[in-house]
């Protein structure tokens, strides 16, 4: 399996509910910095007008790594 994304039940809620969460792969492959730029070109706004997601695209040690590794 490819794991891009992952289907997560959230706790504690009734009915159940699911979220989408990044997968193991698409860390090892694309930076969420990178997302979020491609995003911002899309929609032609700011990356930083998602500001929770800029926040943690930023915040993630790997973002950068990934990143790099695309590069070579």
């Amino acid at each position: 399996m490819c794991r891009y994304l992952e289907y997560v039940r959230i706790p504690h809620t009734e009915p159940a509910e699911h979220e989408f969460r990044w997968g193991q792969r698409a860390d090892l492959e694309v930076s969420k910095s990178k997302i979020l730029e491609f995003m911002g070109e899309l929609h032609e706004q700011d990356p930083q007008t998602w500001s929770q997601q800029y926040r943690e695209a930023h915040s993630t040690p790997d973002s950068t790594q990934a990143s790099t590794s695309s590069q070579r």
